[in-house]
């Protein structure tokens, strides 16, 4: 029992160990060209899958004809994502740092009826919509949460981007779908990204011949998702909609970047966001499921490693036995 705890501590200390590894030191990003001080001035979005909450099976953004790099590189990240599996790449989403951007045209992807692949991915995106597929996008290591005013004028954040939303031909909404105008058995696509970037002042030492304005880091990364049949922005501009019978349309994708002067914050409180819009119940809920699940696996290698002590011991102890039995028989067999 005591060699069953002193193991549980043990392996306790080395997973706190291990899960700094999980999380990368943050970037220093300046509007100077520095090359000399090494610091970024461009800020890039990094794509993981998308992930739906109905189904498990994740997919490449390829796989929905999003807008893509041809040549985009697979990276990681982190020790995490290695471990976890995660397929980061580059996307077409980059903005220098803090120029803002009022509108900007990434792609348009057309679906024509003679065309059959095009009328593939158009099926694929209409059940993609249906099964709530989510992007998930990382900024500096930072995950982008789409947030939106609730009935209660509070601000409600959640994780994911939402690729569009689905009303069935009942009426009935699917998922998050808050428009004046709704039809039935319509799709409708967040074709149109609105990013705001928070960043405060830096402490880093090689960022010090520079003025505060021009160098700091990103603290808080939030997006507001809509749906334009433009690509200009316009935001007064009807919804970009179509029918399952729908063979013909053309979806423009763009976004607007918008930096916003924050607090100087520590690297350790640059996570507390993430948390501000969580109920207190989800975080006790998913602290517990990790305790459990860390405790599981804890207690899954003691049992492997007792099992092969365990394995070990009663292998001797048949050799020891078979020895004896035969020296057993030999003696009976002489005398």
């Amino acid at each position: 029992m005591v060699t069953d705890i002193l193991i549980l501590v043990l392996l306790s200390t080395s997973s706190i160990r291990a899960c700094s590894l999980f999380i990368n030191p943050r970037n220093v990003f300046c509007r100077t060209d520095a090359s000399e001080l090494k610091n970024k001035t461009l800020v890039e979005v990094f794509a993981n899958h998308l992930d739906s909450t109905e189904f498990m099976l994740p997919y490449d953004d390829s796989y929905f004809n999003f807008c893509s790099i041809a040549d985009g590189i697979s990276i990681r990240t982190s020790l995490g994502h290695n471990l976890l599996g995660d397929r980061i790449r580059s996307s077409p989403y980059k903005f220098q740092f803090r120029k803002d951007e009022s509108c900007h045209h990434v792609c348009t992807k057309k679906y024509e009826s003679s065309n059959i692949q095009q009328q593939k991915m158009l099926q694929r995106l209409m059940k993609g919509i249906i099964s709530n597929y989510q992007h998930y996008w990382t900024i500096d290591s930072l995950p982008v949460r789409t947030c939106y005013i609730s009935a209660q004028n509070e601000e409600i954040c959640t994780f994911g981007v939402p690729i569009g939303c689905y009303i069935t031909k009942n009426g009935e909404t699917k998922h998050l779908c808050n428009f004046r105008e709704k039809r039935n058995d319509t799709f409708y696509v967040f074709n149109h990204i609105d990013f705001e970037i928070t960043y405060g002042g830096s402490q880093h030492r090689e960022s010090v011949a520079l003025h505060d304005e021009d160098c700091g880091s990103i603290s808080v990364v939030k997006v507001q998702v809509r749906s334009l049949n433009s690509d200009k922005c316009n935001y007064s501009s009807e919804a970009l909609m179509f029918q399952s019978t729908t063979e013909y349309i053309n979806i423009p994708f763009t976004y607007t970047i918008k930096f916003v002067k924050g607090a100087q914050n520590s690297w350790g409180s640059r996570w507390h966001y993430l948390f501000k819009s969580i109920p207190q119940t989800d975080i006790e809920g998913f602290s517990v499921s990790l305790s459990l699940i860390i405790i599981l696996f804890l207690l899954l290698v003691i049992a492997i490693i007792r099992f092969c002590v365990s394995h070990e011991n009663l292998t001797r102890d048949i050799w020891y036995v078979n020895t004896n039995l035969q020296k057993r028989m030999i003696r009976e067999d002489f005398y």
